[in-house]
């Protein structure tokens, strides 16, 4: 056993220093793990521990895991090798958080050797007939599709639409621009972000000129400073319904000049948008372009459990939007700030060992329970006047587990509330729902120690698993507020980056998703989730997420 000095200045004022000054809060006790091309069976862990009676019971675990686990060990160092010259590549790409999980689901020298596997394909299998699947090649077309349209190599060749946000939380902003980023870029426009008046409460602390999506995601290299005093004025008024802009002529939008347009919220007050004819329009473009890509041949789309290749015709359209605003969801993460990914990486140094290698195992089960002003979207607060209980979410984990024959080692939960996060990752290995986890966000005896590969006795310590979330960042803030228009506007920027680097992370080592599809962020992340596997289902119970409640819905 060897003590090293980890965490962080979980005291400290600023965003910044708390990144920079990953320094000494506690000794924290590291269990050798052996020194292998992957420590993946001889799994290490990081413990925050007082009690030395405890520190024998963990060499004690560490031993016996280790000697059990060394011949898996080598087994797999020798089948990790593949051709020469992968090795280094295959060891980097474990060896890194953003890519550890990817080379699981990838490599199958790793697969044969770990006991979760057979289980996990077992469940995904199960679960796949009917759902939409696309290859590297389609994907590769439609995003450098929209990456044409968004990135332009002039943006005074292009007209540009600009479409302000509504006056709410940052994924509803997101899951609203996604539609006119879709249109923009079936007719070949850009489109921008803008706020009404730049008093949304979800841009508090951004820029006057970037109070908007811009402020978090860099989506376009063109900006509404460029056009300035070359608005287009259209029908009655400076701004234009999105019914309007997909079926007027393109005569209408000239390159170099900008067009206003109306909150996209069809169906809402104040918003003139008649839903025969946008949803008429909308299908006119996205059969459009779906032929145009079938013409192209760039890339397969197909139907599980269906032998010929797949048609439109037999793509209803709910599986359609789910793969294009998936990948258009996945592309926006994409593009979050250096200054997110940077949180996200602290965050997951929490969970690393000295030289950086992750502690976690694949695969991880991501779990978002989202409560605190959820309350009059949420069913089942509105049919039963309280929040779900967290062991909802522990129990379908289980369910799935015990059906299919293999269990998650690490679990990442993402909550609106630290209660709920507390008390999750007290019920996922067995507790009682009222513990604390560590301000470090480390493994405590009391809920992690050597995850197992087999489900069983969780009152073992070794079978618990590594629960992890976003320990830098207090997960109290908007429990404490009561909602995220309350936040203070001086605290308001720090929190909505944090929140963005857990969907980050979420996207990066998540195998399969538990959330609920009538938060945005449950749907958000179903997105995400499924832009990684390719892999679309929008009913409730998918190959790729679970919602607990609705199926997915674009609206």
């Amino acid at each position: 056993m060897k003590i090293r000095g980890f965490c962080a200045c979980v005291g400290a004022e600023t965003l910044l220093w708390r990144m920079l000054t990953l320094c000494a809060l506690s000794a924290v006790i590291t269990l050798q793990c052996y020194d292998s091309i992957f420590s993946y069976l001889g799994y290490s862990g990081s413990f925050t521990v007082s009690n030395p009676e405890v520190n024998v019971k963990l060499e004690q675990i560490s031993k016996v895991a280790g000697e059990q686990s060394r011949v898996q060990h080598d087994q797999l160092k020798v089948l990790a090798m593949g051709k020469p010259g992968d090795e280094k590549d295959s060891e980097n790409r474990w060896n890194s958080w953003k890519t550890r999980a990817a080379e699981w689901r990838s490599n199958p020298q790793i697969q044969s050797v770990d006991p979760n596997w057979p289980g996990r394909e077992r469940m995904h299998k199960s679960l796949k007939n009917g759902s939409l699947w696309w290859d590297e090649d389609f994907e590769t077309h439609f995003l450098s599709e929209l990456e044409r349209s968004q990135f332009p190599t002039d943006c005074k060749k292009r007209h540009v639409f600009s479409h302000r946000s509504h006056n709410a939380g940052l994924l509803s902003n997101v899951h609203v621009f996604t539609v006119p980023l879709l249109i923009g870029m079936l007719r070949g426009y850009t489109v921008l972000d803008t706020t009404r008046n730049g008093k949304n409460p979800t841009y508090y602390g951004c820029p006057p000129e970037s109070s908007n999506l811009g402020c978090y995601f860099n989506f376009s290299s063109c900006s509404i400073e460029e056009f300035y005093g070359n608005e287009t004025t259209y029908k009655s008024g400076n701004l234009v319904t999105w019914d309007y802009a997909l079926i007027e002529d393109g005569d209408s939008f000239p390159p170099g000049n900008i067009t206003l347009l109306e909150p996209f919220r069809k169906g809402r007050a104040g918003v003139c948008i008649d839903p025969i004819m946008y949803e008429d329009a909308l299908s006119y473009y996205k059969v459009k372009f779906w032929h145009k890509l079938k013409r192209k041949g760039s890339g397969m789309v197909g139907i599980y459990g269906e032998k010929d290749r797949c048609t439109n015709s037999r793509i209803e359209p709910s599986r359609l939007d789910f793969l294009m605003i998936s990948m258009l969801s996945g592309w926006m993460l994409s593009k979050t700030s250096e200054r997110v990914k940077m949180i996200a990486d602290s965050i997951m140094a929490g969970y690393s060992d000295e030289s950086g290698r992750p502690l976690w195992r694949p695969p991880v089960l991501g779990i978002h329970a989202r409560q605190t002003d959820k309350a009059r979207e949420d069913p089942f607060w509105n049919k039963n006047k309280k929040y779900r209980d967290v062991s909802d979410f522990a129990d379908k984990m289980r369910e799935m587990e015990k059906e299919h024959g293999f269990r998650w080692p690490s679990v990442f939960l993402i909550s609106d509330s630290g209660t709920a996060i507390e008390s999750l990752a007290s019920v996922i290995n067995g507790g009682r729902g009222d513990e604390t986890l560590s301000k470090a966000g480390l493994a405590t005896v009391s809920n992690s120690t050597f995850p197992s590969h087999n489900a069983g006795n969780e009152s073992s310590s070794s079978t618990k698993r590594l629960i992890m979330y976003d320990w830098l960042s207090d997960s109290h803030l908007l429990e404490n507020y009561g909602a995220h228009n309350r936040v203070p506007e001086e605290l308001k920027r720090e929190s909505q980056e944090h929140f963005i680097a857990t969907l980050y992370i979420f996207s990066r080592i998540c195998d399969y998703s538990i959330v609920t599809y009538s938060s945005n962020v449950g749907r958000f992340l179903g997105e995400v989730t499924a832009s990684q596997h390719r892999l679309v289902n929008p009913g409730a119970m998918g190959p790729v997420t679970m919602s607990l409640d609705n199926g997915w819905s674009r609206d």
